[in-house]
């Protein structure tokens, strides 16, 4: 059995199907009138194990929905039928038999663009890795949607003390893009850590070097040995400023250890917070700049420090995805209907450079207080505008 496939299926009277490898190359293809889904299976199987699987058709034919759970692979459908002539150049130079195959072959490699650029970038980041290590980081990747970096500790460090709590989230498909989130900066800070401890292995051993050398040029210094006491003021001033260094140095190192504890209470404890992501602002710059790193998704919690800079552009992009957002301060009352308003004293908060924990009952606490208002302020309107109707409508 080979390594891990995207299967392209077309089903019909006669069956189509191709099979490529996850650097997109084809390994097999085949069709018949009477290919049925356990020939279908066993095709597969002996080429390896489907790990994506791709149809031409919007609405996902069911001999493709039972060979995608045969294996428990992701289905790649498209938003429409593909046409003929698009499954044509999209097949265009690979050598295959028959309509049956080319199309099967279409709906593989439609299936593999989808995910083409994440498989590249395991397959590069993970080249030292052996083949067993890149197949399951890979099926984390895909299937599960986690980042590189998680699904590599989850398979090589499964005794780590973070790693080992993941699975109680892992089952939380709506805590999938904040553990994805979080984890990725943590590995950053655990990355910067190993390198700031290594610049400060290096600055201690040069400042024991130059001691050493202050000493003994200190012992061969003559009275009115001028150049010799130049020299040794100059290694003395390098000293103190090699300590300063390592001063400020041990000062970034304690930084990112209170922050390294700051993912890892939330990577432990997550049933207990949520993750609202930051902002200084909601003005355009401020979201540009940090758009990237923040990747907002469906039904993230924003911390902003101030909404006396609001952009509606950025409330538009907003809208649909966040629902709540906590606040510092808010001294112009700008109108946000869309949204769930909280002030962060409300709140039990652990803050970050990038993010906000906040202890779930409290946030959930106040999201039902003012769920509660808007009903009652909704209802009030409704009456107040009931009452004028029916005073209008006296003799």
């Amino acid at each position: 059995m080979g390594g891990l496939l995207i299967a392209g299926i077309d089903p019909g009277t006669t069956v189509g199907y191709a099979l490529l490898d996850i650097t997109g190359r084809l390994v097999a293809a085949g069709s018949g009138k009477t290919l049925a889904l356990p020939a279908l299976i066993e095709a597969a199987r002996m080429q390896g194990k489907p790990l994506i699987v791709g149809t031409d058709k919007r609405q996902v034919p069911g001999m493709v929905s039972a060979f995608a759970a045969k294996f428990g692979a992701r289905i790649v459908s498209p938003p429409e039928d593909i046409a003929v002539a698009e499954k044509q150049a999209i097949a265009a130079g690979i050598a295959v038999r028959n309509a049956h195959e080319r199309d099967a072959l279409a709906a593989a490699l439609y299936a593999y663009r989808h995910f083409e650029k994440l498989l590249t970038k395991i397959i590069y980041h993970l080249r030292e890795f052996d083949a067993g290590t890149v197949q399951r980081v890979s099926e984390l990747c895909v299937k599960e949607g986690m980042n590189i970096a998680l699904a590599l500790d989850i398979v090589t460090k499964p005794d780590d003390d973070i790693v080992a709590q993941l699975p109680k989230v892992l089952p939380q498909e709506e805590r999938r893009d904040e553990l994805n989130f979080i984890y990725s900066r943590l590995k950053r800070a655990e990355k910067e850590a190993g390198l700031l401890r290594q610049q400060n292995a290096g600055l201690q051993d040069e400042s024991a070097r130059l001691e050493k050398q202050v000493s003994l040029l200190a012992k061969k210094q003559q009275p009115g040995d001028h150049d010799l006491q130049r020299l040794l003021s100059l290694r003395e001033e390098r000293i103190k400023s090699l300590q300063s260094d390592l001063r400020s140095r041990e000062q970034g190192m304690r930084l990112l250890q209170q922050q390294l504890e700051k993912y890892r209470t939330l990577l432990i404890g997550s049933n207990a917070y949520l993750v609202a992501k930051r902002l200084s602002t909601l003005g355009h710059e401020e979201f540009q700049r940090k758009k990237r790193i923040l990747q907002l998704q469906h039904g993230d919690i924003l911390f902003v420090e101030t909404l006396d800079i609001i952009n509606n552009r950025i409330l538009e992009q907003l809208r649909g995805k966040v629902r709540t957002i906590i606040y510092r301060s808010r001294r112009q009352q700008w109108p946000m209907p869309d949204f769930t308003l909280i002030p962060s004293e409300k709140l039990s908060l652990i803050e970050d450079k990038y993010f906000v924990l906040v202890r779930k009952e409290d946030l959930e606490r106040e999201q039902n207080s003012m769920e509660t208002m808007r009903t009652l302020i909704a209802d009030y309107k409704d009456r107040f505008r009931l009452a004028r109707t029916h005073e209008h409508t006296l003799p």
